[in-house]
């Protein structure tokens, strides 16, 4: 049987990616969908053919026939609608980050586990074929001992059509870094398969003016002494988007992660030069089936609870960096 999904949140994202996905898959199907904004909500159901609307997720989690929700609200929601879809027994694909704070998420976790739930965090860039395979190369040691990261992640966002929420840290929780920051420390931190221990960060604006990052630079130190350095930004038009790994024995460079239809990936060591290319699929797809394969006892790279939990924790640490201008250990 196709796994039922409902659909918390229809915003841009759901319109342009969950409910295509959704439908796309051939594992679910989308039976129903909750927003407050009714009429945005009755409109967004008429354009996907979705049967059943909701004004609250509270009445969305009720009904009996939904298998699974998807939440794709504010980020400061996602506590209240995992909990109470944790509560009616629903399993739970939250959108990034998990929470807004660890204490959340532990939460949320906790809750998963007692209503014997799956929860999974979306974080679908480990879906990506280019980045599966720098993982799967730094873990056969084809470049040694990794000692230094370097991403760059640019998404920029026109004012005019994003949602309002995303401009205000109490909804947000953080401008840049939660946009596409938290993305970039979470394959960062899956490829090298090492805990941060200590994190530093800049952003513009300045924390201290109360407006959201729109540019943040974010400095990371690994358990094992790699260094890693993600640039991520919302303002800027254009950007290289790319990744570079460099080990005691070589490197991994790939080409432009975003807004093409190859990737390209270089490994480069003191006695060869490979070069690969992936094609770039849709990964909210990937996750969708991912989830139904993880419901079915499957092993998946999707992120776990706690993988969502160690970000938040990492997330916490940087906001205090920009907070304090100081170097912030991160909470094991």
């Amino acid at each position: 049987m196709r796994l039922r999904w409902g659909l918390v949140g229809v915003g841009r994202l759901a319109n342009e990616w969950i409910a295509p996905a959704i439908k796309a898959s051939n594992s679910g199907q989308l039976i129903a969908c909750a927003d407050i904004l009714i009429e945005r909500t009755k409109h967004f159901a008429s354009a996907h053919g979705v049967e059943r609307v909701y004004d609250s997720y509270e009445e969305l989690v009720k009904d009996p026939d939904v298998d699974a929700v998807y939440v794709a609200t504010p980020n400061s929601l996602h506590y209240s609608v995992v909990m109470a879809a944790a509560n009616a027994r629903k399993h739970v694909l939250c959108q990034k980050p998990m929470a807004l704070t660890v204490g959340e998420a532990e939460e949320m976790i906790a809750a998963c586990l007692a209503a014997g739930v799956t929860l999974r965090i979306g974080l679908q860039l480990r879906f990506q074929k280019v980045l599966q395979a720098v993982a799967d190369q730094v873990r056969k040691g084809c470049i040694g001992s990794v000692r230094e990261v370097t991403v760059q992640r640019y998404a920029p966002m026109d004012e005019t059509k994003a949602s309002d929420w995303r401009y205000e840290l109490a909804s947000a929780g953080a401008g840049a870094l939660a946009d596409v920051g938290v993305h970039a420390v979470d394959f960062v931190q899956w490829i090298v398969n090492d805990q941060i221990m200590r994190v530093f960060a800049f952003a513009y604006p300045n924390r201290a003016s109360g407006r959201p990052d729109e540019t943040t630079t974010l400095l990371m130190e690994f358990a094992s002494g790699c260094q890693a350095t993600i640039r991520c930004s919302r303002e800027m038009p254009l950007g290289a988007n790319d990744l570079q790994i460099f080990g005691t024995g070589g490197m991994l460079i790939t080409g432009s992660l975003r807004w093409v239809n190859t990737h390209h990936l270089t490994l480069r060591t003191p006695n060869e030069c490979k070069e690969q290319e992936y094609p770039a699929d849709n990964l909210y797809l990937r996750e969708v089936e991912a989830f139904a394969e993880a419901l079915a006892g499957k092993w998946t790279p999707s992120a776990s609870g706690e993988d969502g939990l160690r970000l938040v924790r990492v997330t916490e640490a940087l906001i205090r960096s920009l907070e304090t201008g100081s170097a912030i250990p991160v909470e094991s």
